[in-house]
């Protein structure tokens, strides 16, 4: 028996399902409402979006929600793009 994990396929139904599903759950816990992102994990939050309209605000924004015991990898990912998208900040090139 192999110790190594079985290979992944990108084309495989179940795969592409759980990464479906874990999409729509990413849109249902953080999105944008009335000018605001509202993260909806354990109750809302909402920072107005007029409070992340530059990079270095997002980053603060990042660095604050962080430590909340309910914030993700993910979630924070998602934070990022909302905001900088809004915005019409470039997040990938200086």
């Amino acid at each position: 028996m192999s110790n190594f994990p079985k290979a992944i396929s990108l084309d495989d139904p179940e795969l592409i399902e759980r990464i479906k599903r874990r999409d729509e759950e990413l849109k249902r816990q953080c999105f944008i409402r009335n000018g605001s992102i509202v993260f909806d994990v354990i109750g809302e939050y909402e920072i107005d979006l007029s409070r992340c309209s530059t990079s270095h605000a997002i980053l603060h924004w990042v660095d604050h929600l962080i430590p909340k015991t309910w914030m993700t990898k993910d979630l924070a990912k998602r934070f990022i793009h909302l905001a900088a998208s809004h915005h019409g900040i470039n997040i990938y090139h200086p």
